[in-house]
């Protein structure tokens, strides 16, 4: 993977208020970086919101950590993080067709084959592991099942 990704690969080159989040929580963070602010209580809910507006660069740098940070004991009972992050997801694979339509603003961002794999793989990690989170499968359902439906990109 290539290195820490710069501001141009994170919001591209517009900038309005959904970029300002992207930047304040990842510009300049490494992955280990990343995996610790994801275990803070600072990231919650502001960090998570950023997420549904992640470059695909910056999806590709900073899920990774996210992922294994769900599936590390670090995560445990740590159930806003792991909903939020999933509503996050959910937004960048569901409703990015639709983003493109009502905000021309922002860039199009559709998420390659390997990603949107990723997601998957992640939403059922959760789904089958839901003790661990203490939470419930209503909790998530409508994240899960925007993961799994979400059209072609």
């Amino acid at each position: 993977m290539e290195g820490v990704p710069t501001e141009l690969e994170l919001v591209g080159d517009s900038h309005h208020i959904e970029t300002s989040y992207v930047l304040g929580f990842f510009l300049g963070k490494t992955a280990d970086e990343a995996y610790d602010m994801y275990r803070s209580d600072d990231f919650v809910p502001g960090g998570l919101e950023a997420f549904s507006y992640l470059s695909v660069r910056g999806l590709e740098y900073y899920l990774p950590p996210a992922i294994r940070y769900i599936e590390s004991i670090d995560s445990s009972g740590n159930n806003e993080f792991v909903s939020g992050l999933l509503s996050a997801l959910s937004d960048q694979m569901f409703h990015e067709p639709i983003r493109k339509c009502w905000s021309p603003r922002i860039p199009p961002n559709p998420l390659p084959p390997h990603i949107v794999d990723s997601i998957r793989r992640l939403a059922e990690y959760v789904r089958l592991n839901l003790k661990k989170f203490e939470m419930k499968e209503s909790e998530i359902a409508t994240s899960l099942l925007e993961i799994n439906a979400a059209p072609p990109q």
